[in-house]
């Protein structure tokens, strides 16, 4: 048979431990930095332009799950043909920025400029590996590939910069 101390001692102890477990604070789901790397990157000659296929990692689930704004974009110099995953249109134009480099301070510039590329669209997409048709404007010579997202609330993301060799555009 319990006593009465032993019976308060009881629900004092039991009283801490729930207003122990009922103490811990809350957590929120956040976002986090999404890995964007590129591991590979090949250009070949297709019709009257160019393929180029990437290879890397770029949060494939996200894309499929939530608005997750994944942009490749292919230079040479200046120019550039920008093609967004998921259905925007492509754009092509000039940007100084690029040949130093691309950065995420730099992504709603270059999201400023160019006009409308009709020529160039996603031809395949999976987990890593995506594949983009490029226009005749692109030619032969190295073709530099790095792929961004822009997230809301979050910033701007990029990945390292590969670059391929192009040969056969026009033969």
């Amino acid at each position: 048979m319990l006593t009465r101390k032993t019976h308060l001692f009881r629900l004092a102890i039991v009283g801490l431990f729930v207003a122990a477990v009922c103490a811990v604070p809350h957590a929120d789901a956040g976002g986090t930095d999404p890995l964007l790397v590129l591991g590979q990157v090949t250009a070949n000659a297709a019709g009257d332009g160019s393929t180029v296929r990437v290879r890397g990692s770029w949060e494939f689930d996200n894309l499929l799950q939530v608005d997750f704004p994944l942009t490749v974009v292919a230079s040479q110099g200046d120019f550039f043909v920008r093609v967004p995953v998921g259905g925007a249109a492509a754009s092509s134009g000039t940007f100084s920025g690029l040949s130093d480099g691309f950065d995420a301070s730099e992504i709603a510039v270059l999201e400023s400029l160019g006009s409308a590329e009709n020529g160039a669209t996603i031809l395949a997409l999976d987990s890593h590996e995506i594949v983009v048709y490029l226009p005749a404007s692109i030619t032969n010579g190295e073709v530099t590939v790095v792929v961004y997202v822009e997230l809301p609330n979050e910033g701007g993301f990029v990945s390292n910069t590969l670059v391929a060799s192009l040969v056969g555009v026009g033969s």
